[in-house]
């Protein structure tokens, strides 16, 4: 990607991760584990819509880029991801890019620590799979 369609991206997920920051009274330092689901699931499902509303591919240029997702709306698992992992590098939260790079289904593996419990969520934007990380 170049500098600007970084930008275009990164812009995108800006906007949804204030939305959901807003939406789970988000604060890094401080939240619980409902928070944390609220947040991820909200991004989840926002980025499962921008997917969802364009074409999925597997070829050329963007297919495998946030901006590829994000902004042209033509993606794969792998663009899919990469526009969760841009939230999350937003929001500073570690996160794991699961089968990157392989011609496996790719989906984001978040560690969540709370006072109630902690464990691996998945998000997988493209199949709309949000929750408990028990299987691969």
């Amino acid at each position: 990607m170049t500098d600007e369609e970084y930008a275009q991206a990164y812009d995108i997920a800006l906007e949804i991760v204030n939305r959901n920051v807003k939406i789970a009274n988000w604060d890094k330092d401080n939240h619980t584990a409902e928070q944390a689901w609220i947040l991820l699931g909200g991004i989840e499902s926002d980025i499962y819509n921008i997917y969802n509303s364009g074409t999925h591919i597997e070829t050329g240029k963007y297919y495998y880029t946030a901006y590829g997702a994000l902004v042209l709306r033509e993606a794969s698992c792998a663009g899919v991801c990469r526009a969760v992992a841009l939230c999350l590098v937003i929001l500073d939260i570690p996160y794991e890019h699961v089968n990157e790079n392989l011609w496996k289904h790719q989906y984001i593996r978040v560690y969540v620590i709370g006072e109630e419990f902690n464990e691996y969520i998945r998000i997988d934007a493209q199949g709309g799979v949000f929750g408990s990380d028990g299987w691969d």
